[in-house]
């Protein structure tokens, strides 16, 4: 079945990975021994090439119901059959998409799947399964950790990465090749997407994943994808048989693949990278970066060769490029919509400073244009029959998803609905671990928790963490505004006076404790910083019971009494191979110690783990992503984490809400606006600290500016700010000011925005027309426009940002009723025209024209061809002779009614 290129590389990877899996090894030798030839090559062929920490988290007998249903797919579906090697190898068989948490799940979408795409074409198959993913999965924003596929089924939510990587497992169960197709970053607006190919009759396709079509290469996305700078796909290995598409390089052990001249008109962009002697530089990395949320992001790298250059076919936008070398570094602005290469010497020395300027540089930043790949004219048949099939999708999704809630089991335990609700097909999970006794630790142990994680994590796991608390901890718990509950103090036989003092420090008189130094905290905080099974985004495991059979007495009394041993025992034991690894995945303590590997992150995560099982609060400091452990008086890095010394990080009273860091060698960065209220961390600004080359961009998510003035505490170090404004065009106003801070210094830097001249909001967008009826007729947009300009206003009356926008017309009611063109109100039905507000502005501004559209179907497609938010009303679009759309605005804007009479007078003008 299989070749002999295919098992000569399985064999290759595999015996490379041996010294990896050393911990496993004679249990997964064993194992593979038990395995048929077909068998073991592609059971050879995933361990060899899948991120290494996936060895040490999943049992084998998952990896093994892949391989045998991808053998059964081959075997019996002729479209399996007929795919080259390699398709086969990445696209059916390969079990992860993306990061998804690894379930056995293949053979359950298959049996959901089988009957309905029975003696259907290849074509109908791909359309059929789409809707089946709409009818069990929709979208919702959510955190970055990446769900399982059954996971998505039983919650009937995810963000777009768990949308597309459900689709894809619902493609592969029948054997058909999908992949996952990403923008990492837009160009034009501050976002990514996923989205999904199929091969489908020997050629790629493309569709929204859960957004079904009458036909393929059809998506929402079109628009906006035609202005990408970039588009790839993945595989976990560099195996090719037959396929040729455009290799952009590797990260770790993945391959990426260019797909962006499938959407969006493109150009080969050539790099050179040359010395300060103009020599070509070999063997330099070159990022390519792409300015989205304040920050530029890094899409992919690529290295040099002899001739000192790279080259990349990307998008007709500029794009940021870094080039990095035994260190030294340059960057530049590629304009790839005008040229064809670019220069960069590299002339800055990374270990002197004569390159900071600490002054601001101002440039535009281009997104690329509009550029329509894909036209389609659907018949009113195929729009019809969408539009029902949608609908129908979503009343059983929906009935599905609210029948996991049992209403009379959610009653006995009421103080948890909320969280039940959340759960969706995890209902029982939860009910199971909650019910099992009236310990208050229950439900406290879930708030802890993220929403996402009420999903899919298991009674089980919950159930370990909440009897660790049973076990001998250095750190006690002690229970304030609450009734103490014997069975929520931990290692009670530690207490030697039931009735000891709690001081105003909120630490038990250690005379009281049996164990030397320990401590009692309020309840909120040792549930937060010692209870809470989560860490970062890993995925959660019973790690509690796993790490204290781990350690032997002796080595965690020496951890506990010196927690700065732990880190030093994790540098020394777990070993990092950068090769086989994912970065975007980390291991979970349990596999971290299983198999001795784990990236950085995991092993920080390890080291919180370890010391949350002995009862000393840990972290993870959400601003530097350092693991830090609270000695009693304030949160500390751990020893050769930081310096050579445990530094002091917070005051114990600020641990819950500062960002602020305390450490020593820091320096206060005070930044200085005019209006706070228009600054926005991770929109319109961003900080980056200078580490090994590159920039790392600080995590003040939510950060506000509390008056004119922030003051941040700050590492010294070298540092780089970001301003931008972002034009409806998509375009970008940037200020880049790179700076030091030194030790003790105070530096005051004033920020400024740009403000947008009436130009920068005009865009020219042809709105796909459509129709909407005036009650007993249908009309097209294009007809009722007729080539005039006008106003076109979708509404939700009742609610406020509709109500604001209609006292806004009311307000400017003369102006409104003087305009000439076409003034069009689109609402849901007749009952929106009993709003009292409603009312009054069509009685002031009587040349204003309704329409209806059930459910405002037509919004959301308007809203993106706009580039507004899809999801706010009222939808306000400004048209210039007919369907071109010039400007829009979607929720409340102050002024926005305003501001389009100013756009409408000057094109009239």
């Amino acid at each position: 079945m299989f070749s002999a290129q295919l098992e000569e590389y399985a064999n290759k990877k595999f015996e490379e990975r041996k010294a990896v899996y050393a911990p496993i090894l004679p249990k997964l030798m064993e194992k593979l021994t038990q395995c048929g030839r077909e068998e073991r090559i592609l059971l050879e062929f995933l361990y060899g090439t899948m991120p290494a920490r996936d060895a040490g988290e999943y049992d084998f007998k998952i990896f093994l119901s892949y391989v045998t249903h991808a053998i059964w797919l081959r075997e019996h579906m002729e479209w399996t059959r007929q795919l080259p090697e390699d398709y086969f190898i990445h696209y059916v068989f390969y079990p992860r998409v993306n990061s998804e948490y690894i379930t056995e799940c293949r053979k359950f979408f298959y049996e959901q799947l089988k009957d309905r795409v029975k003696e259907k074409s290849m074509t109908e198959t791909v359309l059929e399964i789409n809707y089946w993913c709409a009818e069990n999965a929709t979208y919702e924003a959510s955190d970055s950790r990446t769900i399982s596929p059954i996971t998505v089924y039983y919650s009937g939510k995810g963000r777009c990465g768990e949308e597309s990587t459900f689709a894809v497992t619902a493609f592969r169960s029948v054997g058909i090749a999908a992949r996952q197709v990403y923008t990492p970053r837009w160009a034009h607006c501050d976002d990514n997407h996923a989205w999904v190919e199929v091969f489908v009759d020997g050629t790629w396709c493309f569709l929204g994943a859960c957004e079904p079509e009458e036909v393929l290469n059809k998506g929402w996305f079109l628009n906006a994808s035609s202005r990408a700078l970039l588009v790839h796909s993945r595989t976990f290995s560099d195996y090719r048989s037959e396929s040729m598409e455009e290799h952009i390089g590797k990260e770790d052990l993945l391959s990426y693949y260019n797909s962006t001249s499938t959407y969006a008109k493109t150009r080969c962009f050539k790099i050179f990278v040359k010395d300060k002697d103009l020599a070509p530089v070999n063997g330099a990395r070159v990022s390519f970066e792409i300015l989205n949320y304040a920050e530029f992001a890094s899409v992919t790298e690529l290295y040099t060769n002899e001739e000192g250059s790279v080259s990349i076919t990307i998008g007709l936008g500029d794009i940021h490029i870094r080039a990095f070398k035994d260190g030294f570094f340059t960057e530049g602005m590629g304009h790839v919509g005008t040229l064809e290469e670019i220069t960069l010497i590299l002339n800055k020395n990374l270990y002197q400073k004569d390159w900071v300027t600490d002054t601001w540089e101002t440039y535009e930043v281009e997104a690329p244009k509009d550029s329509i790949r894909y036209q389609f004219n659907l018949t009113r048949e195929q729009q019809t029959t969408n539009r029902n099939r949608l609908r129908e999708a979503k009343v059983l999704r929906e009935n599905r998803i609210e029948s996991y809630y049992d209403e009379a089991l959610a009653e006995k335990v009421p103080e948890a609905k909320e969280i039940l609700h959340f759960a969706k097909g995890n209902f029982m999970e939860l009910y199971r671990f909650l019910s099992v006794d009236d310990n208050p630790d229950r439900l406290a142990l879930l708030k802890t928790l993220k929403i996402k994680d009420y999903k899919d994590v298991s009674a089980s796991v919950l159930e370990d963490h909440l009897k660790a608390r049973k076990r001998g901890y250095k750190y006690l718990f002690e229970y304030k505004d609450s009734i103490v509950n014997e069975d929520s103090i931990v290692n009670e036989d530690s207490i030697s006076n039931e009735n000891s003092i709690v001081n105003e420090d909120n630490i038990v008189n250690e005379d009281s404790i049996a164990i030397e130094d320990s401590f009692a905290y309020e309840y909120g905080f040792a549930m937060e910083y010692i209870a809470c099974p989560r860490i970062y985004f890993e995925e959660l495991t019973a790690y509690r019971s796993y790490i204290n059979s781990y350690f032997d007495e002796d080595t965690k009394h020496k951890f506990i009494i010196d927690p700065n041993c732990i880190w030093v025992y994790i540098k020394e034991i777990i070993k990092y191979q950068k090769e086989f690894d994912y970065q975007t995945i980390t291991a979970t303590p349990i596999g971290c110690l299983k198999l001795q590997q784990g990236n950085a992150l995991s092993q920080k995560i390890l080291f919180v783990a370890i010391c949350r099982t002995l009862g000393i609060p840990a972290r993870l400091n959400k601003v530097t992503m350092e693991p830090e452990f609270f000695d009693g008086k304030v949160f500390c890095v751990p020893l050769n984490q930081s310096k050579d010394k445990s530094i002091e990080t917070n005051e114990y009273e600020k641990i819950s809400h500062d960002l602020i860091l305390h450490e020593l060698g820091r320096g206060n960065l005070i930044l200085h606006v005019e209006e706070k209220e228009k600054w926005t961390y991770g929109q319109n600004f961003t900080l980056g600290k200078l580490q090994e080359g590159e920039y790392l961009t600080l995590d003040y998510e939510g950060l506000k500016f509390p008056d004119k003035e922030l003051s941040l505490l700050l590492e010294a170090g070298i540092y780089r700010l970001i301003v931008t404004t972002r034009m409806p065009n998509g375009n970008q106003h940037v200020a880049v000011r790179t700076f030091e801070i030194q030790s003790d210094e105070e530096k005051r830097i004033q920020m400024n925005l740009r403000e947008n001249q009436l130009e920068d909001l005009l865009v020219e967008n042809e709105i796909a027309d459509f129709e909407i009826s005036d009650g007993q007729k249908e009309y097209w947009l294009s007809g009722l426009m007729n080539q005039k300009n006008g106003i076109l206003a979708f509404l939700d009356e009742g609610k406020e940002p509709t109500e604001h926008v209609l006292n806004e017309m009311l307000e400017k009611e003369t102006e409104l009723q003087k305009f000439h063109g076409n003034i069009l109100f689109i609402v849901k039905d007749q009952e929106a025209l009993t709003n009292d507000t409603l009312k009054k502005v069509l009685e002031k501004i009587p040349n204003i024209q309704v329409y209806f559209d059930s459910e405002l179907e037509h919004a959301e497609p308007v809203a993106r061809r706009m580039y507004v938010d899809p999801e706010k009303l009222p939808l306000l679009v400004t048209l210039n002779q007919g369907c071109t759309g010039v400007y829009s605005c979607a929720g409340y804007n102050v002024g926005s009614v305003a501001l389009i009479l100013k756009i409408l007078d000057k094109i009239n003008k």
